[in-house]
């Protein structure tokens, strides 16, 4: 009997290794339960009216919102453009691609009018 115990003393893992994993896991939930407080402190933060309304006014976030706005506003009128120009190339690839004939009128020195020669 005394072999068996042996046996099993061996093969189980020792007190010590079993509280080292005990205290790995206790430390890394209690890094999460950290971050879930400070989560909370924060929402209810952000909850409160009276707070969002004063931060609103102050210098750094009206600082940052006009930043933000001019950058959204910058981005939305150069994708305007790159729209307005990428439009007549599409229309040709468009219409190459489907055979249509190009419209008449089209061409070099279409629509420039009277030259040095006086015709029309």
């Amino acid at each position: 009997m005394e072999a068996r115990g042996a046996a099993l003393a061996r093969t189980a893992p020792s007190r010590s290794a079993a509280l080292a994993r005990t205290r790995g896991v206790a430390a890394a939930l209690a890094g999460s339960g950290r971050r879930m407080v400070l989560r909370r402190v924060l929402l209810a933060l952000l909850n409160n009216p009276q707070l969002i309304e004063k931060l609103s006014e102050s210098r750094p976030i009206r600082a940052a919102a006009r930043i933000a706005a001019s950058a959204i506003t910058r981005g939305q009128l150069g994708a305007r453009q790159a729209a307005r120009d990428l439009r007549p190339g599409l229309t040709r690839l468009r219409d190459a691609f489907l055979g249509r004939p190009k419209p008449p009128g089209r061409g070099p020195g279409a629509g420039r009018g009277a030259g040095r020669s006086g015709r029309p």
